[in-house]
Order: C-alpha cells, then sequence, then structure tokens
C-alpha cells in the first residue's frame, strides 16, 4: 500500500513539474516580440509629374505579438549576409524609430534604383532580404517577394542590354 502511495504522489509530482515547464515555456513565448515583414512592388504618386512616376519596394513591418516593439532600422542584405543598402523616401515612409504597438504596422519604401544598382553588378537573380532592428538590438528578416528579387533583375539587365546595344564605330 505504501508503495502505490508513492508511485501516486511521484505521478503528481511529475505532472506539475511538466505543467510547470509548460507554463514558463508559454509565457516566454508571449513574451518575444513578433514582427511580420512583407514586402511587394509600389508605385508612388509625385506631385507635378505624370502618376507613378517612381517605383519603390515597400517594406511592412507589423507587430504581431503582445509585446510593443521600437523598430529603429531596416537595410537590405543578400543571402551571405552582407549589407547591402538602407535608405527610403521619407515623404511616402513612416518615420523611424517607430514605437509599434500589438497588431500596429509601419511601412518604409525604399528606391528601386537602390536595388537596381546592386543587381546591375550580379549575373543571376539574387535572394535578398529585409532586415530590421527593434531598439533592443534584436534581429528580424523575411526574404523578399521573389517576384521582387526577378522584377529587379530583369530591369537592372535590361538597362545595362540597352547601353550595349549600338556599339560606336567611329565613323
Amino acid at each position: 500500500m505504501a508503495l502505490a502511495i508513492e508511485i501516486v504522489a511521484l505521478g503528481v509530482a511529475a505532472y506539475g513539474a511538466g505543467l510547470s515547464t509548460y507554463n514558463v515555456a508559454r509565457a516566454r513565448r508571449q513574451e518575444q516580440p513578433d514582427v511580420l515583414i512583407s514586402s511587394r512592388l509600389f508605385l508612388i504618386a509625385t506631385p507635378g509629374q505624370p502618376p507613378y512616376a517612381k517605383q519603390a519596394v515597400r517594406i511592412t513591418i507589423a507587430n504581431m505579438g503582445a509585446r510593443s516593439v521600437e523598430v529603429d532600422d531596416i537595410l537590405v542584405r543578400d543571402e551571405t549576409g552582407k549589407k547591402m543598402f538602407t535608405g527610403h523616401y521619407p515623404e511616402s515612409s513612416d518615420e523611424l524609430p517607430k514605437h509599434l504597438s500589438t497588431a500596429e504596422s509601419a511601412r518604409v519604401d525604399m528606391p528601386i534604383e537602390l536595388f537596381l544598382r546592386t543587381a546591375a553588378a550580379q549575373a543571376d537573380v539574387m535572394k535578398l532580404f529585409a532586415v530590421v532592428y527593434d531598439t533592443a538590438e534584436n534581429e528580424f528578416s523575411a526574404r523578399l517577394a521573389s517576384q521582387i528579387e526577378e522584377k529587379v533583375f530583369e530591369l537592372a539587365h535590361r538597362d545595362r542590354s540597352d547601353e550595349a546595344v549600338t556599339p560606336d564605330t567611329g565613323s
């Protein structure tokens, strides 16, 4: 009978330890910032110019977690981790740093020219990642949409091939 009581007590203790561990892990996960990064090609209308004169890559940063996040900076890097560039159109982007409470988002419009300069030197479509830093030095990254990578590569190499169509014959 004493053995049965000890086994039941051991089972209750193990159950309590497992439940406690689960609750601690769940609470830690809820404390972690959860940032969603998305991207798309975007056209910016400019007053006094033809509509949609500027192409940009719009990167949207959304706080999906229960904890607020202060977005400090955004940059683009390649698949090796090399920083490619940073920069944005201030007139159509949110000012950084920006405080994001739960379910709030910020948008950053990055000039397509930055992407084109980078892609022109590449022989193949590059994998590009948007990287966001918060003020606590946490890093969040997401690959840009493949349509953006392909379009940037196409535009960069189309511009280069247009320049080299007719060689100067010197006559």
